[in-house]
């Protein structure tokens, strides 16, 4: 009998410890979910404030050269005009001052044609994505060698995804010439069904990925989080695989 009580009470003290552990586990695991959970909001709320900022820098750029290039430009026209008007019965004068504000406009027409090309190139609103890449990848030879391809079904993809791949492929490629040091740039782009699918790679020094999205290192423009922040507003995914020495693969998926 009492052998009986001692194995009972020695089950009921196993028992009761396996439902312990087994609570404490549950309890971790639901701990490691929520820090996740937190996680991922946090990243998303992150990508958020950087796409309005991302926004809001464009917008500055686009003010600022419009006021320090075509602003100045057509400030020196008014005033030449006003000498024009000034010293009227000078032909001379008159005709020097002629030339000189035909000049400006030029260089105001021109500016403005450059401003106008960095808010959308003419070429991806008349030709498309794949078309304007390739002229793009073709410019890019006078400074590294290049590898464009693309497969694909359509004609044309959606605007807001062709704007935001052109604007991520050209942040891709200003990184690689001013920090990789790489002599070749990969680029392929696959349209299947619904799904584009993007693999950039440069044969560059590379670097940790765990860098590129340190504070400090987003500051000198090695960052991804402007490229992040652009997949992000089209529900895209994107994966970065580098390290030291290793070069640099970019994966990026958007459904359409």
């Amino acid at each position: 009998m009492i052998l009986f009580l001692t194995g009972t009470f020695a089950f009921c003290l196993i028992a009761v410890g396996f439902i312990l552990f087994y609570f404490k586990s549950v309890k971790k695991i639901y701990q490691k979910q929520l820090q996740l959970e937190k996680n991922r909001l946090e990243h998303q709320q992150e990508l958020l404030k950087n796409a309005i900022r991302v926004e809001e820098q464009e917008r500055r750029r686009f003010s600022r050269d419009l006021h320090d290039e075509a602003g100045a430009l057509l400030a020196g026209i008014k005033l030449k005009m006003k000498l024009i008007q000034q010293d009227a019965g000078d032909p001379g004068r008159v005709r020097q001052l002629s030339l000189e504000a035909r000049e400006m406009l030029g260089t105001t027409i021109q500016s403005v044609r450059n401003i106008s090309h960095n808010l959308l190139p003419p070429s991806l609103e008349t030709f498309g994505l794949f078309r304007c890449l390739e002229g793009f990848f073709r410019d890019l030879q006078a400074s590294v060698e290049t590898d464009f391809q693309y497969e694909t079904d359509r004609e044309r993809l959606p605007p807001e995804v062709e704007l935001a791949m052109y604007r991520i492929v050209s942040e891709l490629c200003n990184n690689t010439l001013k920090h990789a040091n790489a002599g070749k740039i990969t680029m392929h782009l696959q349209v299947e069904g619904n799904n584009l699918k993007a693999v950039y790679q440069d044969n560059g020094k590379g670097m940790d990925t765990g860098a590129a999205r340190d504070p400090e290192v987003l500051a000198s423009g090695l960052g991804f989080k402007n490229i992040e922040s652009r997949i992000a507003m089209l529900s895209g995914t994107i994966t970065l695989d580098s390290a030291p020495g290793k070069g640099m693969d970019v994966r990026i998926e958007i459904s359409l």
